[in-house]
């Protein structure tokens, strides 16, 4: 886990784009984190997924099955990142939705050249449509530069207590092809990273070797038209999971190599006229999975089970947004979604398998209209969405007739109002009402016993205020929100004919406030301290019950819903002298409570309990007028080598753990 650190910024002067409109930070009345690009490429990080646990009310989490990342958010979560349903936090690759139609998997990217990521908590479904049940994260890349030529890298080499040697390297070049009208910029990187969990047939089973490719073509053929084209490759090989009974043991039976990767293909047009904007989307993705998991505690024998799954999501989105002159603010959108996910299931030792296919073909219309007063001090937004998806399944698996509902069809309208107040430029209060909505979808064969899974939908009540104190050393981000969480998605395990299979039930309904901070403060230059606190009290309302068994009691907490995320941090940076060289030291940690794993195994019910999750890091930079820098850097500081991710109940090999204690250089460049 992993603190990203960044200088103390005015708010005003930080622009975003989540609201669809480019807009100060200050403005957006939503609880948003931005991370800037500058920040992402000095980090240590291996991707993504650790630098968001920085982020107030964020946790993520690696897969049993597949080495997909789990995201959650505020304590709601998917069941787990395969096999249980969509993610509960909607996932943005610049435009492109990356969302599968029963996967929660999100992708953990190379977080090198990107322009920022943002982070909106909460539900966002009037905006960002149905997987955004109680949030968004935004992966913004770097658009390819008109006008300058850049080239930049960095490089690093790392060892990790009881594992070995760890490296990496990534580069950028951008090229203007024509000036000011046409330019590419390209990014490559690669990850060699040691494992740390032997096996009685491996040492350092869990190694990995990462793949990143992307290229961005940016076109402007007039003032007003502008025309991006974009292809990101990504390749993981790991030689397991990160899981084990004991912090550098896991007593698997068999290999369990996963290999995942996916390719994106974006393109964007714009037009800027006088009175508004129109921009026109559309996006590919082909995504890929492949791994073998130990099946042999589910089944007293030794077994294993293999699970291949690909998907292709095609995605167009039309908007046209006004411009910010006068007092009336508007957008109206429309978007289209198709999705295929192919998945098969197979345990050799008994000669069995499934195959089945699934298909989503969903379209939304949306809207939005603000209103300011009082010389903009006041705004006024109300918003809409409607959505429609059909999600039809075709068995596969050579069964004379399909064992599973052939189809479910979800609709919802997800409303959003908004009041925002601003009592000085540097200050913002707000109260919103919002919500979320994820779709429904038949059960895989032969969980076919269970119903089909009908959508679920957040609401959620929130008072917030951001702003810039004591002449800007210091900023706040606070935020008070209720969330009421009706007919919850949550996992179970079906029994049929002495096999287990994932199903997916509702509960009625699981509710709670909570609060989100967000505090940095300068007391004197060159000197920064950062911190964030999320607490919420999200429960089940009612008892949950499968098959006669109490799954969840009143009163309970959901599975891999986190009560508590903290964060801080200290920076300084030192001045040496007139040569240009300056130093900086960071110091910084993270801490997620402990995560609970509910599941029924035929007429039993388990629980597996992560412990609570406290990591730290330290660096120390050297920099030269912001061409180079040496970072020596310690990442798990204080070696926490505990089991942070719940496995089933008793079923200790599937505890998840982090990579212990790593010592490394990284040394980089930019001309």
């Amino acid at each position: 886990m992993e603190t990203v650190s960044q200088p103390i910024a005015q708010l005003e002067g930080v622009v975003v784009t989540a609201q669809k409109r480019k807009q100060r930070l200050q403005k957006v009345p939503i609880s948003i984190t931005v991370l800037s690009g500058t920040a992402l490429d000095a980090a240590t990080s291996q991707g993504i997924s650790q630098i968001l646990n920085a982020v107030p009310g964020v946790a993520t989490m690696k897969s049993y099955q597949g080495g997909g990342t789990l995201v959650m958010m505020r304590g709601v979560s998917a069941g787990e990142a395969m096999l249980n349903g969509a993610g509960t936090v909607a996932y943005y690759v610049d435009s492109m939705p990356f969302g599968l139609v029963k996967e929660a998997i999100a992708p953990d990217e190379d977080a090198y050249d990107l322009q920022r990521i943002e982070v909106l908590r909460g539900p966002q479904g009037t905006l960002y449509g149905a997987n955004a049940l109680n949030g968004v994260v935004r992966i913004l890349t770097n658009d390819a530069n008109l006008h300058e030529y850049l080239i930049k890298g960095r490089v690093s080499g790392s060892s990790t207590d009881g594992g070995g040697g760890n490296y990496r390297a990534d580069m950028a070049l951008n090229v203007p092809l024509i000036k000011d009208k046409l330019a590419a910029r390209a990014v490559v990187g690669y990850q060699n990273e040691s494992g740390w969990i032997n096996t009685t047939l491996k040492h350092n089973f869990n190694d990995a070797r990462l793949r990143n490719l992307r290229l961005k073509v940016n076109a402007r053929p007039t003032e007003a038209l502008s025309v991006a084209l974009s292809v990101w490759n990504s390749r993981d090989d790991y030689g397991g999971p990160s899981t084990g009974d004991a912090p550098r043991f896991n007593s698997t039976r068999f290999p369990e190599p996963i290999h995942n990767g996916y390719t994106t293909t974006g393109l964007k047009v714009a037009y800027q006229a006088a009175a508004l904007s129109i921009t026109s989307t559309t996006s590919y993705l082909d995504y890929s999975s492949n791994s073998n998991l130990d099946f042999t505690p589910f089944e007293g024998l030794a077994t294993e089970l293999g699970t291949s799954l690909g998907s292709r999501v095609f995605a167009e989105e039309v908007q046209a947004v006004s411009s910010d002159e006068g007092p009336w603010r508007w957008l109206i959108g429309n978007m289209y979604r198709k999705a295929t996910e192919n998945l098969a299931q197979d345990i050799p030792q008994f000669a069995f398998g499934l195959h089945y296919i699934d298909e989503s073909k969903s379209d939304a219309v949306y809207g939005e209209l603000t209103r300011l007063l009082f010389d903009g001090r006041l705004e006024l937004t109300a918003g809409l969405r409607y959505f429609h998806d059909d999600i039809s399944q075709n068995d596969q698996t050579g069964t004379n007739a399909p064992v599973v509902p052939g189809a479910s069809t979800a609709a919802a309208t997800t409303p959003r109002a908004v009041v925002a107040w601003h009592p000085r430029r540097s200050l913002m209060v707000y109260a919103s009402y919002s919500e979320g909505f994820r779709s429904g979808f038949p059960q895989n064969a032969p969980s076919a016993v269970l119903p089909s899974t009908e959508p679920d939908v957040l609401k959620n009540y929130e008072v917030g205020s951001k702003g810039n104190f004591l002449a800007g050393r210091l900023v706040l981000d606070l935020s008070v929100y209720y969330m009421e969480w009706r007919r919850v998605q949550q996992n179970v395990t079906v029994t049929v004919n002495g096999l287990p299979f994932a199903g997916t039930i509702n509960g009625h309904s699981a509710s709670g406030k909570g609060v989100d901070l967000d505090a940095t403060i300068a007391p004197v230059d060159r000197l920064t301290f950062s911190g964030t606190f999320s607490w919420n009290d999200l429960h089940m309302d009612r008892n949950v019950y499968s098959g006669g068994a109490l799954l969840f009691p009143q009163g309970g907490r959901l599975n891999f819903s986190a009560e508590y995320t903290a964060s801080a941090a200290v920076d300084y940076t030192i001045p040496l002298g007139a040569g240009g060289f300056t130093g900086h030291i960071s110091l910084g940690g993270n801490y997620v409570s402990s995560l609970d794993n509910t599941v029924q195994l035929g007429s039993a019910v388990v629980t597996g309990r992560g412990d609570p999750l406290l990591s730290s890091r330290a660096s120390l930079s050297l920099a030269f007028r912001q061409r180079w820098t040496a970072t020596l850097f310690v990442d798990n500081l204080n070696n926490y080598q505990k089991a942070p991710i719940p496995g089933y109940g008793a079923f200790t090999e599937y505890l998840g753990r982090i990579r212990p204690r790593t010592v490394g250089l990284q040394l980089s460049c930019r001309y």
